[in-house]
């Protein structure tokens, strides 16, 4: 159980690093373990869930199925009602097109938060040159 472990955090770890490389918050991101998998979440939602077993997959929410469909075949894709699944070999290691599925996802999330939900007012600006 401990190998499993070291690859959920491993993929949290990378996913933290990106974040950090396009000055995003890395506190934003969790993970957390679930009864078979394990969820990566940015402010709470989910961004990817990992799954270990024979083939260790990736799964992504179907929302997002365009975006992993420009950069994955169809054919090495697995679909279930809400996620769209990748083994993780075909991550490879965390490359350049899976980090930008991940970046593209957590800027779409971003642009739904508006400033109330932050907590702040609409004079945000205001109270931000202020500091």
């Amino acid at each position: 159980m401990e190998v499993i472990l070291m690859k959920a955090e491993e993929l949290f770890n990378k996913f933290q690093q990106l974040l950090v490389s396009n000055e995003i918050d890395p506190k934003s991101a969790t993970l957390s373990k679930n009864k078979t998998d394990y969820s990566i979440k940015f402010k709470g939602n989910i961004i990817f869930k990992f799954k270990p077993g024979n083939t260790d997959c990736i799964y992504i929410k179907k929302d997002f199925q365009d975006e992993v469909l420009k950069r994955y075949e169809h054919d090495i894709c697995q679909f279930t009602s809400a996620f769209m699944i990748l083994p993780v070999t075909e991550i490879n290691n965390f490359d350049e097109n899976f980090s930008d599925l991940l970046l593209l996802i957590v800027q779409k999330l971003l642009g739904q938060y508006t400033a109330d939900e932050f907590g702040c007012c609409s004079r945000y600006l205001e109270c931000s040159d202020a500091k």
